[in-house]
């Protein structure tokens, strides 16, 4: 478990932080699952306070697998975030669901 602060309030996450990004009011993290634990849902979008607002949708490849997402960013005013084979999702930064996806790969 890790421990980061949001505007004084402490919020913990299941494993390290990679990447913390803002967009629309909210603080959204990019965390490594911890060792043994696999989880597709590894980006949390939280409000100013430090309360939840959504974990992100599991992206499903066109295999039919879904892999963590390894990256996040903001690109002309939105959110995106990848993972390790090459998909590139655009996410709702309200929701945390998948508006669009490319295979960069």
């Amino acid at each position: 478990m890790v421990e980061i602060e949001i505007n004084g309030e402490s919020v913990v996450l299941p494993g390290p932080v990679q990447k913390i990004v803002e967009i629309n009011e909210l603080v959204v993290v990019l965390f490594r699952p911890p060792p043994g634990e696999i989880s597709e849902r590894n980006i949390r979008a939280y409000d100013r306070s430090g309360t939840k607002q959504w974990s992100i949708e599991p992206a499903t490849m066109p295999t039919g697998e879904s892999y963590r997402y390894t990256g996040l960013r903001i690109e002309d005013g939105e959110l995106w975030a990848y993972n390790w084979k090459g998909g590139d999702y655009r996410i709702d930064p309200f929701t945390g669901e998948i508006e669009d996806s490319e295979l960069a790969k």
